[in-house]
């Protein structure tokens, strides 16, 4: 059986994936004319996409990808940290990638996905979403939302009370 998940992004490209030849497929013309973007891909759901520009990430079960070119070609990328299944939101923030999990926490790639580290603070540990404002990251959690920085000589950190003290639900 095909399993799919169609995604749709800046309203005219869009994302398939089928489990029953473990290809991804695309459609940069919202949907009337279909491609292979890339083969043996090994999911058959998207958990999450962002897109910034040109520039698209889509997370899958068991892999990542990129595209650098509006969907054009694909990349596959390893997959974030966490498990499988659970990752609940990712998003371009400036030039950085954040993925949140409902059962692992926050991470942040400065590569475009290549490389992730674990930004989470320790007290939460569902991420259910991110937003920059000004020089801030703000993470919506099963505990609240907390909001970060990224210094140049200390690193990620959030703020050590939350802003919001109570669930943030999807």
């Amino acid at each position: 059986p095909w399993h799919r998940t169609a995604v749709t992004l800046h309203g005219s490209v869009r994302y398939f994936a089928t489990s029953q030849t473990d290809d991804v497929w695309v459609s940069v013309d919202a949907g009337r004319n279909w491609r292979v973007a890339l083969t043996g891909a090994q999911d058959d759901w998207f958990r999450a996409l962002t897109t910034d520009g040109d520039r698209h990430f889509l997370i899958g079960d068991y892999n990542a990808y990129r595209s650098d070119d509006r969907g054009q070609t694909l990349v596959v990328l390893p997959r974030p940290p966490g498990p499988p299944y659970r990752t609940s939101t990712v998003v371009w923030l400036g030039d950085d990638l954040y993925m949140g999990n409902t059962v692992g926490g926050a991470f942040r790639s400065t590569d475009a996905g290549a490389t992730w580290e674990d930004v989470s603070d320790g007290s939460w540990e569902a991420v259910t979403g991110f937003a920059r404002v000004g020089d801030q990251v703000l993470v919506a959690t099963d505990r609240g939302v907390f909001a970060g920085s990224s210094q140049r000589r200390t690193g990620f950190r959030w703020l050590p009370r939350a802003l919001l003290s109570r669930p943030v639900e999807a």
